[in-house]
């Protein structure tokens, strides 16, 4: 159910299957990313996922860059940055 969508069971399957879960974002991510012409919604939903994926982690801050009034060039960077990051741990 999760894989499909059903991200309210996050919180039930998140320690049991941590890799799954990764993944599923991560597809989650990409699709977002290759949005064109994102608006703040696009980029809100990224945040919020991405959030998941972060939670704890020192490169979190260039998150908060998604949902600020910086210019898209530099939203779109951000992205790039966390997957690529989520992408190599």
């Amino acid at each position: 159910m999760f894989l499909k969508g059903n991200e309210d069971l996050y919180e039930l399957i998140k320690d049991d299957f941590p890799d799954e879960v990764q993944q599923y974002y991560l597809k989650q991510l990409e699709k977002i990313k290759n949005t064109a012409n994102k608006t703040f919604s696009e980029y809100s939903d990224f945040y919020s996922k991405a959030s998941i994926l972060l939670e704890n982690k020192e490169i979190n801050f260039i998150n908060e860059i998604l949902t600020s009034t910086t210019e898209n060039y530099w939203k779109d960077t951000a992205i790039d940055l966390i997957i690529e990051y989520l992408k190599s741990n």
